[in-house]
């Protein structure tokens, strides 16, 4: 593959887990471009979200900073491509910022380079909690410290499973009190589906996504999901012959589901006996 060298991969716990990871590296790379980033599919252009989620999947398999995938060449294109596609989009927002500056970051780049100031302002994206959730983590990329004003927003246990997982991560994050654990745990495990996935809301779909802001969730509270072998087989039931994974079983594969499906087994396995 281009700009790519022989991975020395990883060591993981769970066979199971282990048996699937090396394919969906070269599902990756099969999607990597000459000209830099990488594509939904091997003969569609890049996009910023399918760079992230590549270099988010590379990471989950080889470790922060094991850029053993990567030669020079490769890692240069990439980040020219960032940072030409950051200069050309004048109407960025908070998303996908945190997804150029956390790429070019793990590329080796220097993210004070990019001159985001006038996207962080209150003015231009308020206080919504997915934008300070973004900007929480721009602020790090940044080494910045986040000034918050506890008033200025309450981050409520509602709406769909993602954004309680916002609401649990910015509650501890920012020392706000936080929703009762054992409600909280009683809720995200009702999310969880007789398939072993987990929906939007208890009582709907089984998609690869909710299941894996289900299984962080969970991690972050200390709890566990009423089946975790039930889990891991949902998420394995996505996987398809290519490699990667999809949002649902027999469904295409795209990067997003595999890196939300790669993300929930390094959940299953982070958690080991704890989950079981």
């Amino acid at each position: 593959m281009p700009g790519y060298q022989n991975p020395k991969r990883p060591i993981k716990k769970n066979p199971k887990i282990n048996e699937v990871l090396s394919r969906a590296i070269d599902f990756v790379l099969l999607r990597e471009k000459r000209e830099g980033g990488f594509g939904a599919t091997p003969k569609l252009p890049a996009t910023i979200e399918d760079t992230f989620h590549s270099l988010k999947i590379i990471e989950f398999l080889m470790g922060e900073r094991e850029n053993t995938l990567l030669d020079s060449r490769g890692i240069k294109r990439h980040r020219e491509y960032l940072f030409r596609f950051f200069k050309r989009d004048l109407d960025l927002n908070l998303r996908s910022i945190y997804q150029i500056l956390w790429s070019y970051n793990y590329l080796g780049g220097d993210v004070k380079k990019f001159p985001v100031d006038s996207y962080l302002s209150e003015k231009g994206h308020g206080n919504s909690i997915t934008g300070i959730y973004y900007k929480i983590k721009i602020f790090d990329l940044l080494e910045r410290s986040f000034l918050f004003q506890k008033n200025a927003v309450t981050f409520g246990f509602s709406g769909i499973l993602k954004r309680r997982w916002m609401s649990l991560f910015l509650s501890e994050r920012l020392g706000l009190k936080m929703v009762e654990r054992d409600k909280a745990i009683y809720w995200l495990r009702a999310c969880q589906n007789y398939d072993g996935g987990f929906g939007f809301m208890p009582g709907t779909t089984s998609f690869i996504e909710n299941t894996f802001y289900g299984l962080r969730a969970l991690n972050l509270l200390g709890g566990k999901p009423k089946d975790t072998e039930m889990v891991l087989n949902y998420v394995l039931s996505c996987r398809t012959k290519s490699g990667g994974f999809s949002r649902k079983a027999n469904a295409a594969p795209f990067l997003d589901a595999t890196y939300y499906a790669i993300g929930s087994l390094m959940e299953i396995q982070e958690k080991g006996d704890g989950f079981v």
